[in-house]
C-alpha cells in the first residue's frame, strides 16, 4: 500500500473498518475499497485481502504475547497450507517464498527471517518480518507452538541457517503439558479457503 500515500492508506483502511464495523459482506467491502483507492476490482480485492490477513495475525499476534505471560515455553509458528506430514502444498496457490517460511518459529515479539532457499529469490533472504502476509495475497497465518506439541514440526533461525527442532532442543525449550493440555490446535483449511485455527 505505500505506493499510494498515507492519505489514501488512512481513507483504504477507514473503508475496511467500517465493513468490519457495520458487517458488510465482502462485496459491500470491495466496492468501498475500489471507490476510494480507485482501482480496479481485482486491486481493491487483493488489497482487501492482504489488509484483513495483516489485522487478523496481528491479534494473533497481540495474543500470543499475554499467553506468553502464563505460558513461558509458547512460540508463535509461521503456518502455510501445508500438509505438516507430507510437506506438500494442500493447492497450486503456496509460493516458493511460502514454502520457505512455512514451520518457522519465533518467540512473541520475535522476528521471522527468509531463509536463504534455491528456489527463493536472493534479494529476500535475511529478510524479517514480525507476522504474516510478507506480500500481497499471503494467505499464511500465525499458529501457536509449543515444545511438547511433537506431532507438529518446527524449525529456527540460527545464525542465519535454518535449524530444524529436535527432540533434545524441545527438551530444553522446557516443553512440559499443563493438565488437560495434550495436544497442538490443528490448522486447517477447506479448498481455497483462508485458515481457521482450533
Amino acid at each position: 500500500l505505500s505506493r499510494y500515500g498515507a492519505s489514501l492508506i488512512g481513507q483504504a483502511e477507514q473503508a475496511l473498518a467500517l465493513s468490519m464495523a457495520t458487517g458488510a459482506t465482502h462485496f459491500e467491502t470491495l466496492k468501498r475499497v475500489e471507490q476510494v483507492m480507485k482501482v480496479n476490482w481485482w486491486q481493491a480485492e487483493r488489497i482487501a485481502r492482504t489488509e484483513s490477513a495483516w489485522a487478523y495475525n496481528a491479534a494473533y499476534a497481540d495474543g500470543l504475547r499475554i499467553a506468553a505471560q502464563d505460558l513461558p515455553d509458547i512460540y508463535q509458528r509461521w503456518t502455510e497450507h501445508i500438509d505438516d506430514a507430507t510437506g506438500r502444498a494442500y493447492d497450486n496457490r503456496v509460493a516458493s517464498d511460502s514454502r520457505a517460511l512455512h514451520g518457522q518459529i519465533a518467540r512473541p515479539d520475535g522476528h521471522f527471517v527468509m531463509p536463504a532457499a534455491s528456489d527463493v529469490s536472493a534479494k529476500v533472504w535475511g529478510k524479517t518480518w514480525t507476522f504474516p502476509p510478507n506480500r500481497p495475497n499471503d494467505r499464511s497465518c500465525l499458529t501457536a507452538w509449543r515444545p511438547h506439541w511433537t506431532d507438529v514440526p518446527a524449525y529456527m533461525m540460527q545464525g542465519g541457517a535454518r535449524v530444524q527442532v529436535t527432540d533434545e532442543m524441545r527438551r530444553a525449550m522446557g516443553g512440559k503439558a499443563a493438565p488437560g493440555d495434550v495436544a497442538a490446535p490443528v490448522a486447517t483449511w477447506a479448498q481455497g479457503e483462508e485458515a481457521v485455527v482450533g
